[in-house]
């Protein structure tokens, strides 16, 4: 059902594309297959309001078509739902399709410019990546996997404590893990400045880049409506959320430089990028000056990269290992085989536990985070298989599609690990890896997903090792409660919290848990 403020844009689009209409240029070639379009609107009715990858899907299985084009009043939106089609325009043509839409909401209105997953390619987008991947080579992850490591243990000892609040601790131990990670800050739990405001930050970021929530993204002339103009509430939803930004962006950032002034800064990707610029004698003051602020850019970008995705995986473990016992048996059964009982698994354990990586592997290739990650946007016209795809088409890469691919993955709904396992229980290197499609695609590609796998794998050996998952009771009736399987519909697919019952595997378990606070 449309708002006021679609109704409102339908009509104003009328006049606009009618404009637009009357110049009769016509494409050469056919656009590629697609739901019916309305005469000046296209397929604005048809738009889905949630769970877009789901009726992305449905529209290609109707049409026997692996790529669908829509038109919203004007706009472009072509969706590949097949790893094929996918990487055939977002990989192998990336010089042509690896651009951003403007996002006329999140980065001219919300001030989300500097966010690099929504920045258009360019100079100024490859100079954070190369900062980015410079910090974070993944043949050393000694500086991540220490913070990992410090707020992994610190989530023990709370889950021991208070085992009901599990998914409260998990969201303050990964916001505080990322948060120390770009900053060296270390949080303080429960009510710390910094995680409240990353985590309102983030929140509004997601809120902001969904595609098609905000019409401006289609109609960009709406940006120049009054305020208080019928419909142009999204104007004022765009004031609070740019205050927002801004301190997102530069406080934890000053938190930083003033204890590295006070010589009390702990190694992180803010500290040692800075360290790096005061040593180097050979740029101006002005590339020094950019380089800072691409500092300051990226610091932001990695906790908006990881926080929400990482709490997605891990909740939806959460999900798994309740509604599937007997997958949490077997995954603990191989830890206790190369653990024993007497320590908690380490980094250096994870090549000997295949199980457990299929886990996280169907973990996200069962609900993946972001099931059309931010869509790609076309420089150029272009063709494909007799096609035309006009330039500044949204292009969408349909991982929920791809990672549902029933002739990829047999019964794709259902969680099961050992597909990709071979008979004798070692990982199948002939089964489709779901990071191919869970991390974005080509130049855009997520260059931190080697963060988030690990920070996923540490939580999930933790917990497998030293508690049992079950679903909840009621405290009156004594009846379980089922899990509600609902999830967050948005530019990341998060579960929504569901309550479930931790309970820790033995009294020597306890014991192992205390001694991480010693």
């Amino acid at each position: 059902m449309l708002d006021q403020q679609q109704k409102l844009v339908a009509l104003l689009a009328l006049v606009v594309v009618t404009i637009a209409v009357s110049q009769n240029n016509k494409p050469r070639l056919p656009y590629p297959p697609g739901p019916k379009r309305l005469p000046l609107i296209g397929n604005l009715l048809d738009f889905p309001q949630g769970k877009e990858w789901e009726t992305y899907t449905r529209w290609g299985k109707e049409l026997g078509s692996d790529i669908v084009y829509i038109n919203i009043a004007g706009s472009h939106l072509l969706i590949c739902n097949t790893l094929s089609s996918t990487l055939d325009l977002l990989d192998k043509r990336s010089a042509k399709y690896s651009s951003r839409a403007p996002f006329v909401m999140a980065n001219e209105l919300a001030g989300w410019e500097w966010l690099t997953g929504g920045m258009p390619y360019g100079k100024r987008w490859r100079q954070r990546r190369k900062l980015f991947q410079r910090h974070f080579d993944p043949a050393d992850p000694s500086m991540f996997q220490h913070w990992q490591l410090f707020y992994g243990k610190k989530f023990m000892l709370d889950l021991l404590d208070s085992p009901d609040d599990a998914w409260n601790h998990m969201i303050q131990m990964v916001a505080g893990a990322i948060i120390s990670i770009a900053y060296g800050i270390e949080v303080k739990g429960k009510g710390d400045p910094h995680i409240k405001l990353a985590i309102e930050g983030s929140q509004s970021l997601i809120d902001t880049m969904v595609p098609g929530k905000y019409l401006v993204d289609s109609l960009p002339f709406l940006k120049h409506l009054p305020e208080w103009f019928p419909g142009a509430n999204f104007k004022r939803e765009a004031k609070g959320f740019k205050i927002l930004t801004d301190r997102f962006r530069e406080a934890p950032f000053l938190a930083t430089v003033d204890a590295m002034n006070k010589g009390v800064a702990q190694p992180s990707f803010v500290s040692q990028g800075l360290q790096i610029l005061s040593e180097n004698i050979k740029d101006s003051a002005e590339v020094k000056e950019q380089e800072r602020e691409a500092i300051i850019d990226m610091a932001a970008n990695i906790y908006l990269g990881g926080a929400d995705t990482t709490s997605s995986g891990i909740g939806t473990f959460f999900l798994a290992m309740v509604l599937h016992p007997e997958v949490q048996r077997k995954a603990q059964e191989e830890l206790d085989s190369v653990l024993g009982h007497g320590r908690l698994p380490e980094f250096g354990d994870r090549e000997t536990l295949p199980y457990l990586e299929a886990v996280v592997k169907e973990v996200f290739r069962w609900k993946p985070t972001t099931p059309i990650a931010v869509p790609h946007y076309s420089t150029e016209d272009d063709e494909y298989r007799g096609y035309f795809i006009p330039k500044n088409t949204v292009v969408i890469g349909n991982a929920w599609a791809i990672l549902h691919d029933e002739k990829v993955y047999s019964n794709p709904e259902e969680f099961i690990p050992e597909r990709f396992l071979t008979k004798d229980r070692k990982l199948n290197p002939e089964v489709q890896d779901p990071s191919v499609a869970a991390f974005g695609f080509g130049r855009r590609e997520c260059p931190g997903r080697h963060v988030g796998i690990s920070a996923t794998w540490l939580i999930a050996a933790y917990m497998l090792s030293a508690f049992n998952f079950e679903k909840a009771t009621d405290p009156v009736t004594g009846q379980v409660i089922e899990p509600h399987m609902k999830y967050h519909s948005g530019l990341v697919y998060t579960p929504l919290p569901f309550k479930f019952k931790l309970t820790p595997r033995s009294e020597k378990t306890m014991q192992m848990i205390r001694m991480l606070g010693q």
